[in-house]
């Protein structure tokens, strides 16, 4: 378990990071229901369990995605700090990294009530294929529009 907790964690991170708030609505979308096609595709999930799954996934993804951007606010600052303030960001980062191992933990409980531990343990390797083909994908994009000038 602690491993998929890692796992987990390293994942989420990879995902966090790769975000970029200024994605058009309509690329956000198709990025979306690729990620959810692969996803179930990838655990082999049936019908109920994807219903169920998706709804505890997505808000574990949204409750981390808001974790990371506080702890990204905290970074923002780190060259104006005092002393005292950078005490403070170091006990918000541990105290934030700790809310974000409770929220994996809480979410891999939830799922575990709805799908087996041998769909579930697939899980960190599925996004991070995921990333690797959305990466692909992108390296595919730019390689066209240098070939195109």
């Amino acid at each position: 378990m602690k491993n998929l907790i890692i796992l987990l964690f390293l994942s989420t991170a990879i995902c966090a990071t790769g975000q970029n708030d200024k994605m058009n609505g309509k690329r956000r979308e198709k990025m979306e229901a690729q990620r959810v096609a692969f996803i179930t595709q990838k655990l082999d999930l049936t019908q109920e369990e994807s219903q169920k799954f998706w709804g505890i996934y997505n808000d574990h993804m949204n409750k981390e995605h808001e974790l990371k951007r506080t702890m990204r606010d905290l970074r923002e600052d780190i060259p104006s700090m005092s002393e005292s303030e950078a005490d403070q960001a170091i006990k918000s980062w541990l105290e934030n990294g700790q809310r974000e191992i409770d929220l994996r933990k809480n979410t891999y409980f939830q799922l575990r009530k709805v799908l087996p531990a041998n769909k579930l343990v697939k899980l960190p390797l599925a996004e991070i294929q995921f990333k690797e083909k959305l990466l692909q994908q992108v390296g595919n994009r730019m390689k066209e529009r240098k070939n195109m000038k």
